[in-house]
């Protein structure tokens, strides 16, 4: 050591949580860019109009959408999740479902009966006849008003819905894909060292 120089011993406990703090600080950036990322994947072709299998759900009345969020780092990690969607599991994978309070499950046939069913509490509210087809099947058809010689009755009209025990779902992954995609990679690398680089500038001031 030369004359007059001041000899600085550093404090490893000091330096150690410098350094996890910085980490902290982007995992949680590049966690945001990610929960960001997966939100913009989302297909806008606007509602009743599912996305094609395979690719990202569509965008119908945002309750995905909007329940994808994102930690802060802490102890070394940060997590990019969904919140209070029993289906986010089923979109992402794919997977069965079936009935929980009663025999059938309703499956639209047309936009039109998927706007009846999510405005309407109940489908018995509904001007609806069940009908079994000739395979076998149970559906519930528009009930039309037909007038004959011994006056109106109702007859079955448009099919509305399917009644079947359970559904198959593909899986429409929107999780999994940005965590391979190189533009989001990048961008979470990007925000990553902003975000810890400032940390630590901040913490060695």
């Amino acid at each position: 050591m030369r004359p007059g120089a001041a000899h600085v011993t550093p404090d490893p406990d000091f330096l150690r949580r410098r350094f996890v703090a910085s980490v902290n600080a982007g995992l949680g950036a590049a966690a945001l860019v990610a929960a960001t990322r997966i939100r913009q994947s989302f297909a806008k072709n606007g509602k009743f109009r599912p996305s094609a299998p395979g690719s990202p759900p569509n965008r119908h009345n945002s309750t995905l959408y909007n329940a994808i969020a994102s930690t802060k780092g802490e102890n070394l990690v940060a997590t990019v999740y969904t919140s209070d969607v029993e289906y986010a599991r089923v979109q992402e994978f794919g997977g069965t479902i079936t009935p929980k309070s009663k025999k059938y499950l309703t499956v639209p046939l047309n936009e039109a009966a998927a706007r009846d069913r999510e405005k309407t509490k109940t489908l018995r509210s509904l001007a609806l006849n069940l009908v079994k087809t000739r395979n076998g099947k149970l559906m519930l058809t528009q009930a039309v008003n037909q007038r004959g010689y011994k006056g109106a009755k109702k007859v079955a009209g448009t099919p509305m819905y399917l009644l079947v025990r359970s559904v198959t779902l593909p899986p429409r992954p929107y999780m999994r894909p940005q965590f391979t995609n190189p533009d989001t990679l990048r961008q979470m690398i990007a925000a990553f060292v902003r975000a810890s680089r400032k940390a630590l500038a901040e913490g060695l001031a």
